[in-house]
């Protein structure tokens, strides 16, 4: 099939073994590149809330104790991990928290292309080279959460999947139960699953049953001790923070480019990427559809074809009936199902003269790929930020972290300001209360630094808080500079010279 156009013989064992370690080292090392960046609220939620908090509320989590944040096997691994500077853990070490993500991103390239090495080598190869420097994969690489651990579990089942009729798929199951425990939208390619057997391994299916209803088993005695705050946090989950056009518009180029900023943010500072556009959406799904395509005369590649395309399509489709799964990072099984479909068109089938096209085109989506993610900049930069804003501020002022994860940076990264002291403002109460403190101590309202301000500036559908704080923070404050972050960026406001000359009061919305 692909090779022809790549004609590799299959490897020796030693050569084999040195390809992969090469692979891998790649891998760690495009990855490290933003191995200590900051935290992102999210990541910093790991730390303090879970990775630093006592055992059970990592594996028996109650009520109002409970959030989807916490991704349980990979916290755990983290916990170990974390182990050496849990004693002292500000200023954070986020490397070492990272190290559980970044292990599991560098070994998925070889988990996807080691199937093929024999049967395929060139094909195996092109994948291995494409995962390794996917932006989106090495974007979860570098989190210090638990998808990539989840993608590595999902693929090692999606091996796993019975061929012959067998009475217990225990390998299957218990690879299944450990993605599940990571994250449950594990759940999505479980159903995939389900598909797969039906449609190409039928006479096996009921032996996948058994390993799904083991699975299953075994992840449910896992959560039973934190059933209820499930429960109780399903009832009213946190909502999301966008809207699922918003969701459609991002994925597409996530998968081909990366995180990027939301594109609300597009006016506020240049993007690494272009603003959405047809080429967005086009050029993924061309790429799915085709390498898709030619990869189907690989049979053995078929399962795991078949499976990254229906994940990803329920995962497209989830937020319509969980809305607060609208996000990219719930669909993280289409930058895998790129990267192979990407790479059965750089192996198709030409003509030998033209081989150098397929060479050519490797060279610059590699290449690409490289300087996309040397320059993707940190994921949210709020320490740099709160040094810069201590640096800006006049002596005598206060600094207020405001908005979202503020009492998390304030935990993690207070340390930088030096010459100021620093407030928090989580919410419009204590946004509030922090400049009344500030203006009887300094007779001026504090710096402000703030994340987020993306879902502060949207009223309609942002948190509730944050619909008087903006037309509060746009009267009162003028902007200095914003720090850009794939996430999110970072902005820093100084109070305009005359607070009451907005005439604005808290009360109006």
């Amino acid at each position: 099939m692909a090779d022809q156009a790549l004609p590799m013989k299959p490897p020796s064992r030693s050569k084999t073994v040195f390809i992969a370690l090469a692979v891998f080292i790649l891998a760690l090392s495009v990855r490290m590149v933003h191995l200590q960046q900051c935290l992102w609220f999210d990541e910093q939620t790991t730390l303090i809330d879970y990775v630093l908090a006592p055992w059970h509320k990592v594996l028996a989590a109650t009520r109002g104790e409970y959030v989807p944040n916490n991704h349980v096997l990979s916290t755990v691994l983290c916990r170990l991990a974390y182990w050496p500077d849990a004693a002292d853990p500000f200023p954070p070490n986020e490397a070492l928290l990272r190290v559980p993500a970044l292990l599991a991103g560098a070994l998925l390239p070889l988990v996807m292309a080691w199937p093929f090495r024999r049967s395929a080598p060139g094909l195996s190869l092109a994948i291995a080279l494409l995962a390794s420097m996917h932006p989106w994969l090495v974007a979860f690489s570098d989190e210090a959460r638990g998808y990539s651990l989840m993608m590595l579990l999902g693929i090692l089942a999606t091996l796993r999947l019975p061929q012959q009729p067998a009475r217990w798929p225990v390998g299957y199951a218990l690879l299944m139960t450990a993605a599940l425990y990571t994250i449950p939208v594990a759940l999505l390619l479980l159903a995939a699953h389900a598909i797969v057997m039906a449609v190409l391994r039928r006479p096996a299916w009921f032996s996948w049953l058994r390993g799904a209803g083991i699975a299953l088993l075994l992840t449910i005695l896992l959560y039973l001790p934190m059933s209820r705050g499930m429960i109780q946090y399903w009832k009213n989950p946190f909502p999301n923070s966008g809207n699922y056009s918003e969701f459609l518009d991002a994925l597409p180029r996530f998968a081909l480019a990366g995180e990027r900023l939301p594109r609300h943010a597009d006016p506020i500072l240049p993007l690494p990427d272009a603003p959405g556009s047809s080429v967005f959406w086009a050029l993924p799904v061309l790429l799915a559809i085709v390498g898709t395509g030619i990869a189907w005369a690989n049979a053995p590649l078929r399962p795991t074809l078949l499976t990254l395309c229906v994940a990803t399509l329920l995962g497209a489709v989830a937020p319509l009936l969980i809305p607060s799964a609208g996000q990219v990072r719930f669909v993280p099984w289409m930058g895998i199902w790129i990267c192979i479909s990407a790479a059965a068109l750089l192996c198709a089938p030409i003509h030998p003269r033209l081989r150098f096209v397929s060479y050519g085109g490797m060279v610059l989506l590699l290449g690409w790929m490289v300087m996309r993610n040397i320059a993707m900049p940190p994921n949210e930069p709020i320490r740099e930020a709160i040094a810069l804003a201590d640096r800006l501020a006049p002596p005598g002022s206060d600094i207020m972290i405001g908005f979202l994860g503020a009492r998390e940076a304030l935990a993690l990264y207070g340390q930088e300001s030096v010459h100021h002291d620093l407030l928090v403002g989580p919410d419009i109460q204590w946004w509030q209360i922090c400049e009344t403190v500030a203006l009887a101590n300094t007779r001026r309202r504090p710096w402000v630094v703030m994340p987020y301000e993306d879902l502060a500036r949207r009223r309609n559908d942002g948190p509730e808080d944050s619909r008087g704080l903006w037309v509060h923070l746009m009267k009162n404050y003028r902007l200095v500079t914003r720090l850009p972050g794939r996430i999110s960026p970072v902005a820093i406001y100084e109070p305009r010279p005359d607070p009451n000359s907005a005439g604005y009061t808290w009360l109006e919305k």
